[in-house]
């Protein structure tokens, strides 16, 4: 092999396994010193020690040969929870790395017309509800509700990805790769409603915060509202509002009754005293936590990564070895990540 091997593959394979350093180096039997001078580059790696990293790591020779560009937190758009655990982190930035290095590799050899999104500076615009109704007539939605949020972004190039993740405190992150498209990764646990408003949340990162700033968390929360609950169409629906009137509401617009209830008060159509009161009358049903049941808006499933792994088999004739040894990872676990039925893989082997 003529490539020089990644030590920060290595780091990468370690983390993504949840692995400390302490523990990988007590599985090889040697010094966590040593082991850092080896993820660090200052040591060289034997064939017996490469072969021992492949064991305790899962993955085969060739992804610590791989030339990745890893992508450090400051580069993500998080939406998660204040207190997501280091470790937890830590873990689900290894596999974000590791999976966009696998869509790159997949997107090189698909010829797809997407259409545009546009890009909003938020400083050329007076709110972020501005920016929102340009995206929203640029995409030509509907006057009423988004039927597919997840379509929309997956025609536009942005390739949503549901994750399976260690720690319910995580909802989302949005990051770019080299070519210009974008990935979101999804807690795949979330409720349907919840979903499609984190995508849109994640969506507004995309369109205008090329820069991170203090603002634009509460900036994406005004986007995502606007998009999905557009003022001039959902503003005649928010006269006398109740529990009941939010459920109906939600069922029509396909967002949390929490969700709507703010962005009613923030559009000025509840007192303070009106909104803290419904509020509380959610909390005391238990509504704020997990709303009715049989109010549930089933999630939108993403499609566009399977279609890059059908077109890869369907036309350009690779088999699922072929693309486990692209991708870089053993054939069980390629399986696993990217076939999710045996009905699939009947079809494709």
């Amino acid at each position: 092999m003529n490539q020089q091997l990644n030590p920060k593959m290595i780091v990468l394979a370690r983390e993504s396994r949840g692995i400390t350093q302490t523990d990988l180096a007590d599985r090889l039997q040697i010094s966590q010193g040593k082991f850092s001078k080896i993820e660090n580059g200052l040591a060289r790696v034997s064939l017996h020690m490469m072969e021992r990293l492949i064991h305790f790591l899962k993955y085969p020779k060739e992804f610590f040969y791989e030339s990745l560009d890893i992508y450090p937190p400051g580069l993500f758009f998080y939406r998660k929870h204040k207190t997501l655990p280091l470790k937890a982190q830590t873990k689900i930035i290894a596999d974000i790395n590791i999976q966009r290095m696998h869509i790159q590799k997949l997107l090189i050899s698909a010829e797809v017309d997407f259409t545009s999104i546009p890009e909003c500076n938020v400083d050329d615009y007076e709110t972020p509800e501005e920016i929102a109704r340009v995206v929203h007539h640029s995409l030509r939605l509907p006057h009423g509700p988004v039927d597919n949020i997840t379509n929309i972004l997956e025609n536009a190039g942005i390739i949503v990805i549901h994750r399976n993740v260690i720690s319910r405190l995580f909802s989302a992150v949005s990051l770019p790769m080299e070519d210009g498209h974008h990935i979101i990764f999804v807690n795949k646990d979330m409720p349907g409603d919840r979903l499609r408003y984190t995508l849109a949340h994640e969506l507004a990162h995309i369109v205008m915060h090329r820069i991170p700033s203090p603002l634009m968390e509460e900036e994406a929360d005004r986007f995502a509202a606007e998009l999905l609950m557009p003022e001039r169409a959902i503003l005649p629906q928010l006269s006398n509002l109740s529990l009941e009137k939010l459920a109906n509401l939600k069922r029509y617009w396909k967002v949390a009754m929490s969700a709507i209830l703010k962005h009613s008060y923030k559009l000025g159509q509840l007192s303070e005293r009106q909104y803290k009161s419904l509020w509380i009358e959610m909390g005391t049903r238990g509504y704020r936590l997990n709303e009715p049941k049989e109010l549930s808006i089933p999630q939108e499933k993403p499609l566009l990564l399977m279609e890059l792994i059908d077109l890869h088999i369907q036309k350009l004739g690779y088999t699922l070895k072929d693309l486990s040894q692209l991708v870089r990872l053993f054939l069980d676990e390629f399986i696993d990540l990217y076939i999710p039925s045996q009905k699939h893989l009947r079809l494709v082997q």
